[in-house]
């Protein structure tokens, strides 16, 4: 992974006879996959806090339920960000520092709202 950097920066100042500014970044798309990969395992929110607006049903839990399950208004929820993050269903080998994860050829894989690193 360093080497594969390393080697992406060293290409990109030769390309922009070392000028490291805001386009020349845009260039470095896997450190953007590093990076990105970085906060998956490591977001800043572990989790998030937010408090329901109205009443939303979410369904019934599973079929043996008998109820739906309601959220009221006014009642606050937790949005697990460290959890869905690392979890086997949404990010296979979860603790795995693997960048590819976020190439072009792999980031179609990503379920929407599972990777929220500075929150929603």
């Amino acid at each position: 992974i360093q080497e594969k950097l390393y080697a992406e920066i060293m290409e990109n100042e030769a390309n922009t006879s070392g000028k490291f500014d805001y386009n020349s970044i845009q260039n470095l798309t896997y450190l953007d996959c590093v990076i990105s990969e970085a906060l998956r395992l490591w977001p800043l929110p572990v989790g998030l806090d937010r408090m329901c607006v109205r009443d939303y049903n979410m369904g019934r839990a599973n079929e043996k339920s008998k109820k739906d399950f309601i959220i009221r208004k006014g009642e606050g929820i937790v949005v697990p960000v460290y959890s869905i993050h690392h979890d086997p269903e949404y990010f296979p080998e979860p603790y795995k520092f693997d960048p590819d994860r976020f190439s072009e050829e792999n980031k179609h894989n990503i379920k929407p709202m599972t990777y929220i690193p500075f929150g929603v």
